[in-house]
């Protein structure tokens, strides 16, 4: 019989624990009981072609903990009550519970001791920069539809401005620690590795995200160009060793405007005027002017001034009963759509073997547009793939495949536009006569309830976003903590804009006949349609080879880093404009007329060059230290001021490590002191500064001549921009490490 092996190495799953066996010492080792209901040790069982999962129930068993860390522990393991948790089910229980494998009749029980503890990768007590960390599983479960969004108020120093709140327009600024350098204050994004990824992190799904880190402080010198302010890191999520999984999920939601003011009633807002004209009078007439507010009031010298709104007006404007004469809109209420719905759906597949793993996952968005009869709004649709593959002991790949579609559908008046213009208009202009048709001009044609529509036209914006990466690992072959890594990736944005504006017709009241009859339509806007479209093209391609090696030595650790970085980035632009359309209705370019249209376009090249490095140093976990460096050159710079040099340091003490500490300090359990200093450069200014710029005139001397003329005086002396970034503080652990607190003291300042 063939039998199935199964692996030796046994995964702790979940260890709950519920009490003290012995009171806190400061000297002792802690020892906590698990709860037996609620704990497990995970299996899996492999042969040549295929794998099963399971698990076994845990019945009793104990951790020992010092100072925060495992250091031993011991489990009576139930064999007997073994589950199989792929689709093998029972059946496949039943045969290894026989004498061919585990035998429970005879071994019904099992002790799993661990008789020591080596901790593989760097915790955050090895940490000295300053850095918070976000699971995914908290932005996943988060209302917005904008990543961005999503992380305000979950980091201390990060500050997130929302803009417009627009759908599809709503990217967020994002910084970290204010604004550290001139043009750019942005953080950089960084995305599985790869630097400033078109699209950033604002559409991004959250059901791919497996953790977002903020650096703060020098330790984001690493990063280079662009991380003067701030570095966030976005890892998304990879497969794991499994059946496959699937999970789908399914959010839905409203949103609407977070102020809204509350607009007067006409009645009020009439009353109003004429009661603040009663206080443009002397203060001993208010009293007589103000009691017969609304009528005629005959001051002392005999002057009779009349109320700038009648008091008949203002009651038939209470009354509501004749909207033609008197017309009492609610402009907020025309006009603003609430609870406009936001849904998002997600389905992910994952899962693999011990040589492949994967992970897919679709996306999609849609978010409606908060004002009545507006188009459609903005809708997402995102795909990614990531794979890992072992190819041997020594070599691994991983493979990241992403795209994204973004259609935005608006109106040709921007959202802020419009609720700037529902503010000001007066309650006595209709958005709408009675018999249904648009109410008169506003402030040349200008009356939000068709503003908003499509009637006037429309913007439609298209963004495409292909990304991908490739990296290779290699385990160097005899030499123990040696990696070496190659990554490439390849990503491309295609814009397209286009934005059709056509006249709209408003109705004007004759004042006599209340039906439609008396409207007369008047038209506004352009006198003729026009239509013009934009194409974006950006390419960008990041190259990077590093090298790393880790040795721990007794009480010593250390690992050096050091690699390469190139990138490359390429855009044009082109836009096209034509009007004199034959119809309101021909919104192609090919329909326009010739005269009026013009054609133009962009394009620019760009290049980094960067070598960085860093050195970790670790004695006992409790002194530590970090260098780095960067050397970055930029293309936007001439050759004598092309390069940088930026280097940067870190240190740090685990007070509680130290025995006088352990002695004398009871009520906490973690504390460790930190600072660090850097530079960072940045290279985000006008390009090709040191390049003169000409442009081209028509001159008229004795006929025409068509010159050129220097635009801009070049500057060769123009360089990176420094941000000299420090940075000390402490963390501090309480209440048995549920408790933790942090201080940080920072000074950031560019040259």
């Amino acid at each position: 019989m063939k039998k199935i092996i199964l692996s030796s190495a046994f995964a702790l799953a979940t260890l709950v624990l519920f009490s003290f066996n012995n009171p806190r010492s400061t000297k002792a080792v802690e020892t906590f009981t698990v709860t037996a209901q609620k704990s497990k040790v995970d299996f899996t069982g492999s042969k040549k072609s295929d794998f099963h999962t399971g698990y076994f129930p845990v019945k009793s068993g104990s951790v020992k903990v010092d100072g925060g860390k495992l250091v031993g522990g011991s489990f009576v393991v139930d064999v007997a009550g073994m589950k199989v948790t792929d689709g093998a089910g029972d059946k496949l229980a039943g045969h290894l519970s026989t004498a061919d494998f585990f035998d429970v009749a005879k071994f019904g029980e099992a002790t799993f001791n661990i008789s020591s503890v080596k901790y593989t990768t760097a915790e955050k007590a090895t940490l000295t920069g300053s850095i918070a960390t976000i699971g995914g599983e908290a932005l996943e479960k988060s209302s917005s539809p904008n990543l961005g969004t999503a992380l305000a108020g979950k980091v201390a120093g990060l500050y997130i401005d929302t803009g417009n709140g627009a759908p599809g327009a709503d990217n967020p600024a994002i910084r970290v620690r204010g604004t550290n350098t001139f043009n750019n204050s942005s953080a950089l994004i960084v995305i599985d590795g790869i630097p400033n990824r078109a699209g950033g992190l604002a559409r991004i799904n959250p059901a791919d995200i497996e953790s977002i880190s903020v650096l703060k402080d020098a330790s984001a010198a690493i990063y280079g160009a662009r991380a003067a302010n701030g570095v966030i890191l976005i890892t998304t999520k990879r497969g794991k060793k499994g059946d496959a999984q699937v999970k789908i999920t399914s959010n839905y939601g409203w949103q609407n405007f977070t102020t809204v003011p509350d607009m007067l009633e006409g009645a009020e807002y009439m009353d109003l005027v004429n009661l603040l004209n009663v206080y443009k009078l002397p203060t001993n007439e208010w009293t007589a002017a103000n009691a017969v507010r609304g009528q005629p009031f005959t001051r002392p010298n005999g002057e009779v001034l009349n109320p700038t709104y009648s008091t008949d007006r203002i009651q038939n404007t209470a009354a509501g009963t004749d909207l033609w004469n008197y017309p009492d809109t609610d402009w907020m209420e025309e006009v603003q759509r609430k609870n406009a719905p936001t849904t998002r759906q997600n389905v992910q597949v994952s899962g693999g073997n011990d040589d492949v793993t994967y992970l897919a996952s679709f996306g999609f968005l849609r978010q409606d547009v908060n004002f009545k009869n507006a188009p459609k709004g903005f809708t997402q649709y995102d795909l990614r793939l990531n794979l890992d593959a072992k190819i041997n002991d020594f070599l691994s790949m991983d493979v990241g495949l992403y795209s994204r579609q973004e259609e935005n559908l608006t109106s040709t008046n921007a959202p802020a536009n419009v609720f700037n213009d529902l503010v000001r208009q007066y309650p006595w202009f209709p958005a709408y006569w009675p018999t249904g048709e648009y109410g008169p001009d506003i402030e040349n044609g200008n009356n939000p309830a068709i503003r908003v529509t499509d009637s006037p036209g429309y913007n439609n914006r298209s963004t495409n976003f292909v990304q991908s990466n490739i990296g290779i690992n290699l385990k160097v072959p005899g030499v123990d903590g040696l990696l070496i890594r190659g990554n490439v990736s390849y990503d491309k944005m295609n814009f397209d804009q286009k934005l059709w504006q056509r006249p709209w017709e408003l109705y004007t009241w004759d004042g006599i006949n209340k039906d439609s009859s008396g409207l007369t339509a008047a038209q506004r806007g352009p006198g003729d349609p026009s239509l013009t479209q934009d194409h974006t093209t950006l390419t960008d391609i990041t190259a990077t080879v590093n090298a790393s090696y880790e040795k721990e030595v007794g009480d010593h650790y250390f690992k050096v880093l050091g690699g390469i970085t190139r990138e490359e980035s390429e855009q044009s632009f082109m836009r096209a404009y034509k009007r004199f359309f034959l119809s309101n209705d021909l919104d192609q370019l090919s329909f326009g007329g010739q005269d009026g249209q013009f054609s133009q376009g962009t394009g620019y090249e760009i290049a980094r060059l960067n070598y960085y490095g860093r050195i970790n140093y670790t004695y006992k976990e409790k002194y530590l230290f970090e260098a780095l460096f960067r050397y970055d050159g930029s293309y936007l710079f001439p050759e004598d001021t092309r390069y940088g040099f930026f280097p940067g340091a870190s240190a740090g003490w685990v007070v509680s490590e130290e025995n006088f500490f352990k002695d004398n300090v009871s009520f906490l359990d973690y504390f460790k002191l930190k600072g660090s200093w850097g530079q960072l450069g940045n290279d985000n200014v006008a390009p090709f500064q040191f390049l003169a710029s000409y442009g081209f005139s028509a001159t008229s001397l004795g006929g025409v001549y068509t010159t050129a003329y220097e635009t801009k005086v070049p500057n060769p002396s123009i360089t990176w921009e420094t941000q000299t970034s420090s940075n000390i503080g402490f963390d501090l652990r309480a209440v048995n490490n549920r408790l933790s607190f942090g201080f940080e003291y920072f000074r950031n300042c560019s040259r």
